[in-house]
């Protein structure tokens, strides 16, 4: 129950900023294309098969750095709102 209050919390607060919900959504796409390009036309060889992979490589590095930044930057904006619903027990911190 108290997983689903704090998603629930975190969906209504991606709702409240949809611009911000379009801009990474256009660059993973941007981002996604231009490695597509970059690597387009590989042979299914040797060489080509890891080039792929080095293409998808880069394409998830991407991906975990841009989500992982994501969160250090709400983490810091919501702290206040995290100590004080866990000072209120509202929820465990583990949750």
């Amino acid at each position: 129950m108290q997983f689903r209050a704090v998603v629930w919390r975190s969906w209504l607060s991606v709702l409240k900023e949809p611009l911000l919900v379009k801009v990474r959504l256009f660059q993973t796409t941007m981002v996604a294309v231009l490695i597509g390009l970059i690597f387009l036309g590989q042979q299914l060889t040797q060489v080509g098969v890891m080039n792929i992979n080095g293409a998808i490589f880069l394409f998830l590095t991407n991906m975990t750095f841009q989500n992982a930044f994501a969160t250090i930057t709400v983490f810091t904006s919501e702290l206040p709102v995290f100590i004080r619903e866990t000072r209120s027990r509202l929820y465990r911190c583990d949750t």
